[in-house]
């Protein structure tokens, strides 16, 4: 199974919780921000709330708040806790095993697909949601 957008909206959904603050955003905000539908926004952030970066209250006046520090909070664990897929998918068929090529591309392409995914989650794994924020606001966050 190829990954999702739901790793691009949990880190938009994140960076504009850190934007917001000690004041929050409801899901609606942050549909409007991501251009999506509230109930995606809940449904990325539930595993994000679960794992205690986020918290969230329910009901008028609810909304989600960050729960950690953005230093704390690596750019891997998000993706973790909402992508279930590799970052480099496979063959979605199996290839014809009387072809030269379909019978011995498969271990060609896990060998990448380890190698791929390896890389990528080394990489969210050097970069937090502070260093991802900073990208993307700037000196703002860092005057706060």
């Amino acid at each position: 199974m190829a990954i999702s957008s739901c790793f691009a909206l949990a880190a938009h959904a994140l960076a504009v919780l850190v934007h917001e603050g000690s004041r929050g955003a409801t899901s609606d905000f942050i549909a409007w921000s991501a251009n999506t539908h509230p109930a995606r926004v809940r449904r990325v952030l539930s595993p994000l709330s679960r794992l205690g970066i986020v918290s969230g209250k329910e009901g008028s006046g609810g909304g989600y708040l960050l729960a950690r520090d953005p230093e704390t909070v690596t750019l891997d664990e998000i993706f973790q806790a909402v992508e279930t897929g590799p970052v480099f998918p496979v063959h979605p068929r199996t290839p014809s095993d009387e072809c030269p090529v379909g019978a011995q591309i498969l271990p060609a392409l896990e060998i990448l697909q380890t190698e791929v995914n390896g890389a990528v989650r080394s990489a969210l794994g050097d970069r937090t949601l502070a260093w991802f924020v900073d990208r993307i606001l700037g000196a703002e966050v860092a005057a706060r």
